[in-house]
């Protein structure tokens, strides 16, 4: 009777990542289509204490949204989460996938540029989705 070599149980573990990845994603992902946040306490601490929208609220019931379907209530719950939430589900497979031994994946450089530009775009979010002016209203986080 052998023993497992570490190797060999890092290669098992390696050869189901992306499968166990990919269960665990769409796993949240299904518990976030089913169980509806909507009516629940504030979970945003910057809302709770000062009713200012940061620029994650509403993200919540905005993946429920989309899980669901319904992509215009997901968009007036959190235009700028739904505009990423493709690129947040797949770096949250490749978190998962190297956390379970898979390889990591590969990043592409991004330019400072880039970078400045989204933080720019994601403050002007969170100011005029604040401002409660038409024709900026439905950027709040409630609906």
């Amino acid at each position: 009777m052998s023993v497992p070599t570490i190797s060999s149980v890092r290669t098992t573990h390696a050869r189901f990542a992306p499968d166990a990845a990919a269960a665990t994603v769409g796993g949240i992902c299904v518990v976030s289509a089913l169980i509806d946040p909507a009516g629940g306490p504030t979970v945003c601490p910057l809302k709770a204490m000062t009713g200012i929208d940061c620029p994650l609220c509403g993200a919540t019931r905005a993946a429920h949204q989309l899980f669901r379907g319904n992509l215009v209530a997901a968009l007036d719950f959190n235009a700028v989460f739904v505009i990423a939430a493709p690129l947040l589900i797949l770096a949250a497979f490749a978190v998962v996938r190297q956390a379970l031994g898979g390889s990591p994946a590969r990043v592409p450089k991004v330019s400072r540029t880039v970078i400045v530009g989204v933080v720019v775009a994601i403050a002007v979010f969170t100011v005029v989705r604040n401002l409660g002016v038409a024709p900026f209203d439905w950027l709040s986080s409630t609906a």
